[in-house]
């Protein structure tokens, strides 16, 4: 059977009180990491989205413009009748060209990183699991077990009081009252018998005194009283 030493119950009531404010900060961290994930998803599915299908849209018009430009440039001849040479108009539709492309690209990786999000946020989630059963379910109970111990606890001090009893003739402190079962160790003294036994031997050696023949002269001097 293992005894425990119990010294302050306080130090229950401390351990509480970090285990709560453990519970909060955990609970807090998970759910702005929650928001975090949701967030970034967001941004991606809608603004990112909606951003680069706009820009392709936008890109894809000054690509028909340049190229427009380009045929304008090469249709109509100048004033001498000779055709223009369209090289300004040409390189402002490749760089036309390469923007709407990387719009494009964008797009594609927006598309693409918010399903990786998604799949990323499930596996978080998953591995959130057993966090977040602690944090709703295994603490609270844990705190309900250590109010009830505390309590307990409590209790069994508040009956195990020191015994304040008077003092043995021995100056050994408090008088200490055994168990009912336990044994107990009596000491006793050897005293001088006194009282009837010895006056009963009194009594007999007058009654010998008594008893025992009388001198001579003793006798003489009593038939002289006679």
């Amino acid at each position: 059977m293992a005894v425990a030493r119990i010294e302050s119950i306080d130090d229950i009531k401390t351990f509480r009180a970090y285990f709560i404010k453990f519970a909060e900060t955990a609970s807090a961290a998970v759910t702005d990491a929650e928001s975090d994930v949701i967030r970034t998803l967001n941004w991606l599915e809608h603004e990112q989205a909606q951003h680069w299908t706009s820009e392709v849209r936008r890109r894809t018009e000054l690509v028909a413009r340049a190229k427009e430009a380009v045929r304008m440039k090469k249709v109509f001849k100048d004033a001498s009748g000779r055709t223009q040479g369209a090289h300004d108009e040409e390189k402002a539709l490749a760089i036309a060209n390469r923007h709407l492309e990387e719009a494009q690209q964008k797009f594609l990786n927006t598309k693409k990183y918010a399903r990786l999000m998604v799949k990323e946020i499930q596996t978080f989630k998953g591995n959130l699991t057993r966090l977040l059963t602690a944090l709703s379910a295994d603490i609270p109970r844990a705190i309900g077990l250590l109010d009830r111990h505390h309590a307990k606890l409590a209790e069994y001090l508040s009956l195990a009081m020191p015994n304040t009893g008077p003092s043995t003739s021995s100056g050994e402190g408090p008088m200490a009252r055994p168990e009912d079962d336990a044994p107990v160790d009596v000491k006793i003294e050897d005293e001088t018998v006194q009282g009837p036994e010895a006056d009963g031997e009194t009594k007999d050696e007058t009654s010998a005194e008594a008893a025992a023949p009388m001198d001579g002269d003793v006798k003489e001097r009593a038939a002289d009283k006679l």
